[in-house]
């Protein structure tokens, strides 16, 4: 096969990879958010209609549109089989996770295999970036004690990938070095925080102007300066700590509504004022109130009857 035929060749099967994966993607997203605002539009039709057949056939709705969006990311991930090529699957991708294990970082197995906690802090030093984003030059070093006559197009598009993941990577190492801090922020603080996160977005966009902006990626161009203003203080103290504790009391209130797991309509409703009961501030605040008022009858009935003695 002549060169210009192999490259083209290579090019359609990447192409073709490339359309399959970003519509995935999309429909992953998708997902994603029909499964967030199922209880918020339990919650809010349960306050608008006193019909429980509205409400039922509402949330069967939203499930028929979770079912159809999962068969077709299913249905593209078949097509995926079919293209001669595998997303994911060549040696430059394969070397990425070599220089993840190098430098110490590794992938959730949940969660499309993201990175979380310290494993941020790790990639989003100088050396981690500059090693992921000249894997593409490496590469092409690496084949050229093998191959002959490399072209210089894979060359140039080498040194392209380099810089502009070089850029975008430090870029986000910015934004979360200026975010995602512990401690209290001054004006100066936030307004660079800000410059980071609209630069970043800036060149998000430049590089993938096919890319559709995500719902995580909203909060932080839309959302973000705005908790930091208001607050005066860093994403770092928003940590997950309080979030992984509750995994285990929405599972312990799952178990106290087991007897309505043929009523979801029921259950949800119960989960959610639990939820409630156990979280609102006014709660909680009478809560603290009737243990103190407990606590010092307590106090004054023990010393009274230890005087007695």
């Amino acid at each position: 096969m002549a060169e210009g035929n192999f490259l083209q060749s290579i090019s359609r099967k990447v192409a073709a990879n490339k359309h399959l994966q970003e519509e995935i993607s999309k429909k992953e997203d998708a997902l994603e958010e029909v499964m967030e605002e199922l209880p918020l539009r339990l919650l809010q039709q349960s306050k608008e209609t006193k019909e429980p057949t509205d409400l039922a056939d509402h949330v069967m709705d939203m499930i028929e549109d979770m079912n159809n969006i999962k068969d077709k990311i299913k249905s593209l991930e078949e097509a995926k089989h079919e293209v001669g090529l595998k997303f994911g699957k060549g040696p430059i991708a394969n070397s990425l996770d070599q220089v993840l294990k190098k430098h110490h970082v590794e992938r959730q197995a949940y969660h499309g295999k993201s990175f979380v906690g310290n494993h941020i802090n790790k990639l989003c030093k100088p050396a981690p970036i500059q090693d992921l984003a000249g894997q593409a030059k490496a590469a092409l070093q690496l084949m050229d004690s093998t191959t002959e006559d490399i072209p210089l197009q894979a060359w140039r598009q080498a040194a392209q990938i380099k810089a502009k993941y070089d850029d975008i990577f430090h870029s986000y190492a910015d934004v979360h070095a200026a975010i995602n801090q512990g401690g209290n922020l001054d004006d100066t603080e936030i307004v660079k925080a800000g410059e980071a996160i609209r630069r970043f977005l800036r060149l998000y966009r430049e590089n993938f102007p096919q890319a559709r902006v995500s719902l995580k990626m909203h909060m932080l161009e839309d959302h973000t300066t705005r908790q930091l203003q208001s607050f005066q203080a860093g994403l770092g103290k928003l940590n997950e700590s309080g979030g992984e504790a509750s995994h285990a009391e929405q599972n312990r209130d799952s178990r106290r509504a087991y007897p309505l797991q043929h009523q979801p309509i029921k259950r949800m409703s119960f989960l959610m004022k639990t939820h409630l009961v156990n979280h609102h501030p006014a709660v909680l605040e009478k809560f603290f109130i009737l243990c103190t008022v407990s606590y010092v009858s307590f106090i004054s009935w023990y010393s009274h009857n230890l005087n007695l003695t």
